[in-house]
């Protein structure tokens, strides 16, 4: 097995564990965009950021601006039909973004979540 994909797939299972959601179980319905005031400043809206996971592009989930930018209102997670907590997922990611020390594409945006 490829070392991208096996660290992907032990990432995902980490977010997983931590927010104690199952990231396959959306299935796109995008409720979770159409609520969310802070997606038209997001890069993946909240949908498209649980589809990255699913599709194992880690990478990019933890460098988006949405993992920073996150209000943490948790509309998204109110409006899942599959009563998924996105907005719990979205924390994790960046939390694990924080720890890994990677910085999103947008400069200081951890600096703003430790301030």
């Amino acid at each position: 097995m490829d070392r991208k994909i096996r660290d992907s797939a032990s990432l995902i299972a980490e977010i997983e564990r931590r927010s104690g959601q199952k990231v396959s179980h959306c299935y796109q319905c995008g409720r979770c965009t159409s609520t969310c005031t802070g997606s038209v400043a997001f890069d993946y809206p909240p949908h498209r950021f649980m589809r990255l996971l699913q599709l194992g592009m880690v990478d990019e989930a933890l460098k988006s601006t949405t993992a920073h930018l996150c209000y943490d209102c948790m509309t998204c997670s109110l409006r899942c039909p599959m009563g998924i907590d996105v907005a719990n997922v979205i924390e994790t990611v960046r939390n694990i973004a924080d720890e890994m020390e990677i910085e999103s594409r947008e400069k200081e945006l951890s600096l703003f979540h430790k301030i």
